[in-house]
């Protein structure tokens, strides 16, 4: 099958593909969400099944390629803002006002302990040393997997009729800790790169990054 489709499309350029494939993104998109509502199939699996299949096709593969070659820190500035955007516009201000301790303890404490875990999960049980992991690696790779995805757990959650302070409480905390990875992820990268960091410039950097976008979202929003 691949080789009649490479024998078919060998023609097509690259930038027709990326337009088929996110095409063919979309109609898959919809298509699960019919089997989630009326088989009752969970959302997220479907879409793994599907890119499975997809990614086992040889026609998209210069697709994936260029995919490889976009900066990462274009998907960052175009997704992380309409993600939190979308997340704190829908929050229940009241029911995160009474909970607001709960949320900001799991967030910074608990992602900063969670970071200090995985990192010395990495060190010292998975066994890596100085040469394969660094300490600053080790510690990055910790801040990319502290953080959470609420999606699938306040769906499930909406499904079971759970209490909504605890789905506030999730999404909530999961939108405080995405900023809490991003600052320690950006001070730990300078300390990766050689950057020496002193106690002066530390303070101003997390200043900045944590309250630098709180105040720019306000003045903005007033």
């Amino acid at each position: 099958m691949n080789r009649v489709l490479n024998q078919n499309f060998d023609e097509i350029d690259t930038e027709s593909r990326i337009i088929m494939f996110i095409i063919l993104g979309l109609f898959i998109s919809q298509f699960s969400k019919e089997l989630n509502s009326r088989l009752g199939i969970p959302y997220t699996p479907i879409l793994v099944v599907f890119g499975m299949i997809i990614g086992s096709i040889d026609f998209y593969k210069d697709v994936f390629d260029k995919v490889l070659e976009i900066n990462p820190h274009g998907f960052l500035m175009i997704f992380f803002p309409v993600l939190i955007f979308s997340s704190s516009f829908n929050a229940n201000l009241q029911v995160f006002n009474k909970n607001k301790w709960q949320i900001f303890y799991l967030a910074v404490p608990g992602v900063t302990l969670t970071i200090i875990l995985l990192t010395l999960t990495l060190k010292y049980v998975e066994g890596y040393d100085d040469e394969e992991l660094p300490w600053s690696c080790a510690m990055l790779l910790a801040t990319s997997l502290s953080t959470t995805d609420p999606v699938a757990v306040v769906a499930l959650l909406q499904e079971l009729g759970a209490p909504l302070h605890l789905e506030v409480i999730i999404e909530m905390e999961s939108l405080l800790n995405d900023g809490v990875a991003v600052v320690i992820f950006n001070i730990v990268q300078d300390v990766a790169r050689g950057i020496q960091l002193q106690m002066g410039s530390l303070f101003s950097s997390l200043l900045s990054l944590s309250l630098g976008g709180l105040t720019m979202g306000f003045v903005f929003g007033i």
